[in-house]
């Protein structure tokens, strides 16, 4: 924990005083010169979805719908509570982006981007679409669309929370000055650079390599442990500073007392040992190449976890509170559940959210359990898929049976993920009643294979897995678009 840092803004950002700098925005007043603010009703959010964790519980959430309207909602059970903040909104560019799943999944060809048949973004118009980044307004609509949701967010904080919002040299100047005006100038901590290789493609200007980050904190005290995200010795570095080596292997560099620089051995109380450490302090700019093969979903624009483990490592504690409202393919969220932390994911596309579900219900014991909850609006569509979902006796009566999804070969492969579970009977009506999922199968994100085959009748506590007991009476199959389909298990 850092000692200092900028004031708290426990009830909203500063206003800028005589002579400060103020950036305005399409709608920032009101008819009468007051400041707008964003609405705070809250709406319903629907839980539509369980994934129990080991212990029967779901503390994580996966929310479909609008963030600013998904918001209110989160305020109302974790305002101050949310450690850590990540927000990756589009950057404004104009084009439209698709999904784009990987050859062994579907004979769909690899996308292009709306205009640019280079890009990497790149879609054909049979794949699903996963956002249109056409922020009417240009760069004037894009802050206004950003900074309600900031204002929000920012009460989201605990007192020691942390925000990285990541954008690109087309709006982080003004979104620099929006923050500042949220936040407090005095709560801005750094402007990071991720730099990353790929093709050069520019021809009248410099290539853009680099994305901007824009980390600000809540309050006077903030979580960052540099240790953990060392940055590694140079190899001439490392083989110059290892000559001397301790009793214990560790190794140590001889410094003059008088600031002399390098000594070449020991000279009683003129010298000093100085162990040579794991790396350097992480700087403000970074590399970190693009998600390798195994991570791919085929959702465009996704981060790599490399980017957000060490945001992650580096701003929360095992157990904190991580939120992604931009979720996108939910990067952040299995970042988070891997490194021990809870987390909040949000997104108003209904792609996304397909491609986060199928990606978190490929972490062992589901990334520790979440819920799937949405808004009235962004319920899932209902899927349109010739599939069914059958026991398959087992050859020992005292065995759990299984069961297995059989279809066409094209149905087959628009299946995203399937469980069998059945509906949560403490709910209201049979309508509002969640499906609580016993066993899942997504399929994997590069290799396109897909198990067609779960348990289909766990025993009953103590379950052996350890998740709670669900006797499966349905199932439900998700498509990379985000449609759903309930089916029942039959003989």
């Amino acid at each position: 924990m850092s000692p200092t840092g900028g004031d708290p803004h426990a009830t909203g950002g500063s206003t800028p005083g005589r002579g400060e700098l103020e950036l305005t925005w399409p709608g920032k007043h009101a008819a009468d010169g007051s400041r707008s603010l964003p609405s705070r009703d809250v709406e319903r959010l629907h839980l539509i979805e369980r994934f129990p964790g080991p212990a029967g519980d779901a503390p994580n959430r996966l929310v479909a719908g609008d963030n600013l309207r998904a918001l209110p909602a989160l305020l109302a059970e974790f305002a101050g509570r949310v450690d850590l903040v990540y927000l990756d909104p589009p950057f404004g560019t104009g084009d439209a982006f698709h999904v784009r799943p990987p050859r062994a999944w579907t004979s769909a060809a690899h996308g292009r981007a709306d205009g640019d048949g280079d890009a990497p973004g790149a879609h054909s118009r049979r794949e699903p679409i996963a956002y249109a980044d056409r922020e009417p307004g240009g760069l004037g609509g894009f802050i206004a669309m950003l900074a309600p949701r900031l204002e929000l967010i920012r009460d989201l904080l605990s007192p020691t929370g942390s925000l990285y919002l990541h954008l690109d040299g087309r709006s982080v100047h003004a979104a620099k000055l929006l923050c500042d005006e949220i936040f407090g100038t005095s709560s801005f901590r750094n402007h990071l650079a991720w730099i990353y290789s790929g093709r050069e493609l520019a021809r009248r200007r410099y290539s853009a390599k680099h994305d901007d980050l824009l980390f600000y904190t809540r309050g006077r005290r903030w979580t960052f442990h540099p240790e953990r995200i060392l940055e590694p010795l140079r190899e001439s570095s490392r083989r110059a500073l290892s000559r001397h080596v301790d009793d214990d292997g560790h190794p140590y560099v001889i410094r003059y007392r008088d600031g002399g620089g390098f000594a070449v051995r020991d000279e009683p109380g003129r010298t000093y040992r100085q162990p040579v450490p794991a790396g350097t302090l992480p700087r403000d700019w970074f590399t970190a190449d693009y998600a390798r093969k195994s991570e791919r979903t085929g959702y465009p624009t996704q981060k790599p976890e490399a980017l957000l483990a060490r945001l992650v490592a580096a701003s929360s504690e095992p157990g904190d509170l991580v939120a992604d409202l931009f979720a996108g393919s939910g990067t952040a969220a299995v970042v988070a559940a891997r490194l021990g932390r809870r987390w909040l994911a949000a997104d108003a596309s209904p792609s996304a959210i397909a491609t986060a579900r199928r990606r978190l219900l490929g972490l062992p014991e589901w990334g520790g359990g979440f819920d799937v909850a949405a808004l009235g609006d962004a319920l899932p569509a209902a899927a349109t898929l010739d599939v069914a979902v059958r026991r398959v006796p087992g050859s020992d009566p005292s065995a759990p049976g299984r069961a297995r999804l059989d279809g066409s070969p094209g149905d087959l492969r628009a299946v995203a993920a399937w469980a069998i579970g059945s509906r949560d009977g403490s709910s209201a009506g049979p309508s509002d009643a969640p499906f609580v999922a016993a066993g899942a199968a997504a399929r994997d994100p590069w290799t396109g294979e897909l198990a067609t085959e779960l348990v289909a009748d766990l025993p009953g506590p103590p379950v052996p897995d350890g998740r709670v007991a669900v006797h499966p009476s349905l199932a439900r199959a998700w498509t990379v678009d985000g449609a759903a389909v309930d089916l029942p298990i039959t003989s």
